[in-house]
């Protein structure tokens, strides 16, 4: 296990070309590229409120790829999750997606336990 708690930790809804959409992870700042990590199935999560002083969620991460799921408008054949008009890669299981999305959004205080057996 490798544990991620920072005081500069957050939420972020990371995203480059080739990624073809959102990829879940969590931030430190002042390590750049190298403090970044992304949700793995398994992952244990810890999102905070805005100053730190209480949980808003704790919980395995465990996402489905299924609600959502919108058909490519030029390609209709094939598709993805869709949350605030951004292409997105999974949901937690079990919490609403645009609450979900929403903590990423807005780059929440959180920790990660990183199930490194999962990797």
């Amino acid at each position: 296990m490798i544990l991620v708690n920072d005081i500069n930790a957050h939420l972020e809804p990371y995203f480059k070309t080739g990624t073809e959409g959102i990829i879940w992870s969590v931030q430190i700042d002042i390590l750049g590229y190298e403090g970044l990590y992304k949700l793995k199935d398994g992952d244990e999560l810890i999102i905070y409120t805005k100053n730190r002083c209480a949980i808003c969620w704790k919980g395995i991460v465990q996402l489905e790829y299924k609600r959502l799921y919108t058909p490519y408008p030029e390609n209709p054949q094939y598709g993805q999750q869709l949350i605030f008009n951004r292409w997105v890669h999974g949901f937690q299981d079990s919490l609403q997606p645009h609450i979900w999305a929403k903590w990423f959004f807005e780059k929440m205080p959180a920790s990660l336990l990183i199930n490194d057996s999962k990797r």
